[in-house]
Order: C-alpha cells, then sequence, then structure tokens
C-alpha cells in the first residue's frame, strides 16, 4: 500500500499530472512491490468537462478517445450521458492496459462501491478480495485499494460532489501474501488470518 500511497501523494503534489510523469513515477514504485498489478489514476470529470477531458487525452496521443463504459456482458461502449464521470485517465503498467484509457468506472458495480467509501470515509478504501479486475493478466483473487485525492486544504470537507479523484492499486493478493508470510503460504490460511 506504500506505492499507492507514493503515487497518490505525487498526483497531489502536481498541478497537472502529464501521462508521461506518471509513467515514470510509477515505473519507479512498481517494481519495490510485487504485489501490484496495476495503478491507475481517476480524475473526476463532470459533463461539462467531459469533451475537454476527451481532447486532452486525444492530444496526449490517443487519438479518437471518448469516455466508454462497461456493460453487464463485459462489452465496451459509449459512456451514458450523467453528472460525473471517473474515467481512467492513466494506467501502468501501460502496455497490455491501454485500453482501459477513457473507461468510466463511476457508475461500474465493482468498483463503484469503493469509490463511495472513500469519500465517506475520506480515506483509502480497501475491496474484499475479487475474482474479476479489468487489468490483463491479474491473478485471483483481486484486492482494489482507492485513495481519494483533493489536493488543497479546501477539500478537508469533502463536498457531496467527491474528490477530485482516486489513485486505484490493484492487488493480486497471492503475491502480498508471498512478500508477507513467505513462498508457498497458504493463500486460504493468510485470508482467513486476516492478511
Amino acid at each position: 500500500v506504500t506505492s499507492l500511497a507514493a503515487i497518490h501523494a505525487f498526483v497531489s503534489a502536481s498541478h497537472d499530472v502529464t501521462r508521461w510523469e506518471f509513467s515514470a513515477f510509477a515505473h519507479q514504485i512498481l517494481p519495490q512491490n510485487s504485489g501490484f498489478k496495476a495503478v491507475i489514476w481517476l480524475p473526476r470529470t463532470n459533463q461539462a468537462a467531459r469533451k475537454g477531458f476527451e481532447a486532452r487525452m486525444q492530444s496526449d496521443g490517443l487519438y479518437g478517445l471518448k469516455l466508454r463504459e462497461l456493460t453487464a456482458s463485459g462489452d465496451l461502449v459509449t459512456a451514458a450521458t450523467r453528472p460525473n464521470y471517473l474515467p481512467v485517465s492513466y494506467v501502468e503498467p501501460f502496455e497490455g492496459n491501454g485500453s482501459l484509457i477513457g473507461v468510466d468506472l463511476a457508475s461500474n458495480p465493482i468498483y463503484a462501491p469503493l469509490f463511495e467509501t472513500a469519500l465517506r470515509t475520506g480515506k483509502a478504501a480497501v475491496s474484499p478480495p475479487l475474482a474479476h479486475a479489468l487489468v490483463e493478466g491479474a491473478r485471483q483473487p483481486i484486492v482494489l485499494v482507492a485513495f481519494p485525492l483533493n489536493r488543497t486544504a479546501r477539500a478537508v470537507k469533502v463536498n457531496a460532489a467527491g474528490p477530485e479523484g482516486y489513485a486505484l492499486g490493484i492487488l493480486q493478493l497471492d503475491r502480498v501474501i508471498e512478500d508477507s508470510f513467505g513462498p508457498g503460504a497458504p493463500i486460504q490460511a493468510a485470508v482467513a488470518y486476516g492478511a
């Protein structure tokens, strides 16, 4: 979790993080923590700012990018119109996961409850072990960790619209347990113990 906290601090301290800055920083952090399969930055974007977000991503080299969402059957479609979005803005590693850029997770039934918990508490929220994650090649079970981000002191009181965004980590639980308990540690016992 220290890696995600470091990425959260990096994004918090930056006025406007570019994809290249996020990539360079994440590549320094991820090798130190084998449990992380991916880290993601999701800025909050409202309907009025949607076209501007899409234009910025397109000018950053993601030509033709539009906000999308996952259907219940797992298909990617154009995101519906709604007041707020949490689109994947940056993901590392990018290779194998680049197609996630622009995918809105605000209404996704797996991810939305995690963001709601982080919004309510103003602190990092951790999911229960999950069987699925959006990133390619993640081994089950997966645990998600979301840090809400507010860059300024004015945001000590989180407003109803939510924080400025979230740093999201996708952890492979078996790797976390292996790092904590050593190779060959039974995952069921470690989960039961509360790892």
